[in-house]
């Protein structure tokens, strides 16, 4: 059909259409009655045409995140050191250089170890790593992130006048500076589980190299920090008495890490009692390692809030002080009052549903953790029997030697819960056979009070306390001998050659099978000569706000790693087409 036929066909088609008159003059056709149902006809089309469209267009809508809004959470205690290289010992510290600094590896949300800063790696004998680093990260001051940074970090790490936690991982690793965006590590034996170290916060070496080591911990960059991470400090409120109240953190412009929240806020209390208070009063969004118990209560007397699980590889234990002299320094007693615990009980009546029984040294989803289904069958008259061969005989309702010095023991505990209720029924279990027991309470339960007063000086009889082991269980900072001093946490000083060994092969092997025998006889040495006794693998909760969505919490193996989906995390919401 060519064009003339086309006009010729759209002139036809017109003289078939009404004009304007024509349809003006059509409405006399129709009775009032008539128009009123054709205009009702009409009106019921244009609406029914509407909700038609409104409702496909409302089908093909949703709710999307939208950048904005501040997340607040509530953390009990105080920040000490915001510096990757001293925060290992606290939790607040440590969950705040997460988000701060960046380091060559971070974890992800299966915590296995994936590149952060770094480009590339190359292995070669399973002992040397050749990593370059990206050449587009920059520090939160504008400047750019460099291999000099690297090294220098971990010069700074290993330098004995910083006394860091970190620094025995890296004991015996030879460090070199290859080229201008090229690091070596050297290790003395293969250890698969290397990058995980490796995730540990990167400092600048142009704002620390000018600090000498044994003055780092005084500067005030611990408190106002410069890093590289998603997340950048923003403000800091303290209170007269330079008790920290508050920081503030923002996006970091350069990575796509930080997600859709525009501001972070974490707010410090003293205690728990204050915490549950704030996330209550809704001052706070979010509130993590809240016992079950005070969970429950707050969701019963306060709507709004989701729960989530968070099971870390953890053990809580009441580890003994084998240097000292005394009662302790005998195995049988130890190997007494181990008996003397029914655990199934206190999981059952003292902290219900905040913790599985274990009796081992390593959580039950570990390798070596198998055992039989604790009966809570309590061994008293063995327990009585191991304390009359060590010569403490029964004298009234309690023991004492020949000498008449009673048989006492001081129970250490830190002043939260449920620790304090923990202790006390340690306490009433041990003087069943006969045992003089005083429970030390240690306050404040701040991270820095308790190491400094009784981790590093080792000063207690016993301790309850709980370890907390990284994401690829690794025995040699609490087991191996050469930790029981500080900085390693070899809290019960136990010292075995045979343990040793076994803890050094199972860092070396990467086979599933051997490294589960090695777990298997290890932990028979350990339960056979009663450094501690293992109680419990604790459950604590994360509350949040219902109005922070698109959390979910991965696998963890410290607290910090509840952040490790942070930027799925949103608050402010738009409409957006769906496919």
């Amino acid at each position: 059909m060519n064009d003339g036929a086309i006009l010729r066909f759209i002139k036809r088609v017109k003289t078939w259409l009404p004009s304007s008159q024509q349809l003006l003059y059509s409405t006399t056709l129709f009775s009032k009655k008539e128009r009123r149902i054709i205009a009702t006809c009409l009106t019921l089309i244009t609406v029914s045409s509407i909700w038609i469209s409104v409702n496909q267009l409302n089908t093909h809508l949703a709710l999307a995140p939208q950048t904005g809004g501040t997340y607040r959470e509530g953390l009990i205690g105080q920040p000490t050191y915001l510096n990757p290289l001293l925060a290992q010992t606290s939790a607040i510290d440590t969950d705040l250089t997460r988000l701060l600094f960046s380091g060559l590896f971070r974890y992800n949300a299966a915590l296995k170890p994936v590149p952060d800063l770094a480009d590339t790696i190359s292995m070669d004998n399973e002992k040397t790593y050749t990593i370059t680093i990206k050449q587009t990260a920059i520090w939160h001051d504008g400047e750019p992130v460099t291999i000099d940074d690297v090294v220098f970090t971990f010069e700074r790490l290993t330098d004995p006048a910083l006394r860091s936690p970190l620094a025995q991982t890296l004991q015996g690793v030879v460090v070199e500076r290859v080229d201008d965006k090229t690091i070596r590590f050297t290790l003395p034996e293969p250890y698969p589980a290397f990058l995980e170290i490796l995730t540990v916060g990167i400092i600048p070496k142009h704002i620390w190299e000018e600090i000498p080591t044994d003055q780092v911990r005084q500067s005030d960059f611990n408190s106002r920090p410069i890093g590289s991470g998603p997340w950048q400090f923003s403000s800091l409120a303290k209170d007269s008495d330079g008790t920290t109240r508050s920081y503030s953190f923002v996006p970091t412009e350069n990575t796509n890490q930080s997600g859709y929240i525009e501001r972070l806020t974490f707010k410090f209390y003293p205690d728990e009692t204050s915490a549950l208070d704030a996330l209550q009063s809704r001052t706070v969004d979010g509130l993590a390692m809240i016992a079950n118990s005070d969970a429950e209560l707050l969701a019963k007397t306060s709507r709004g809030f989701n729960r989530y699980d968070m099971q870390l590889p953890a053990i809580t234990a009441v580890f003994f002080n084998t240097s000292q002299k005394g009662p302790l320094a005998d195995g049988r007693v130890r190997e007494a009052l181990n008996l003397a615990i029914d655990r199934r009980a206190l999981v059952l009546s003292t902290i219900v549903g905040e913790a599985n029984v274990s009796r081992g040294p390593f959580p039950t989803n570990v390798m070596g953790t198998k055992q039989a289904a604790d009966t809570g069958t309590v061994e008293r008259t063995q327990a009585a029997a191991l304390l009359d061969s060590a010569g403490w005989k029964v004298n009234d309702t309690l023991r004492s030697d020949r000498q008449g010095t009673p048989l006492s023991v001081t129970l250490t505990a830190i002043d939260r819960q449920p620790d304090r209720d923990v202790a006390q029924f340690i306490q009433q279990s041990w003087r069943t056979i006969g045992v003089d027991v005083k429970i030390n309470i240690i306050a404040p339960a701040t991270a820095d009070h308790v190491r400094d007063t009784v981790l590093r000086p080792r000063a207690y009889d016993a301790l309850l306390y709980t370890i907390v082991y990284a994401a690829t269980v690794d025995p040699y900072p609490f087991w191996h001998s050469s930790q029981k001093n500080d900085p390693g946490l070899n809290l019960s000083l136990f010292e075995n050659a045979d343990a040793d060994t076994l803890i050094d092969r199972i860092r070396r092997s990467e086979d599933t099978a051997a490294r589960e025998e090695l777990f298997t006889a290890l932990r028979k040495i350990i339960s056979d000569e009663t450094p501690a006794i293992f109680l419990y693998s604790p459950i604590r909760q994360y509350l949040i706000s219902h109005e922070i969505h698109g959390v979910s919490i991965p696998k963890l193996a410290i607290p910090a790693d509840r952040f490790t989906t942070l930027n799925t995390w949103y608050i402010e919401t738009k409409r957006a087409f769906s496919r």
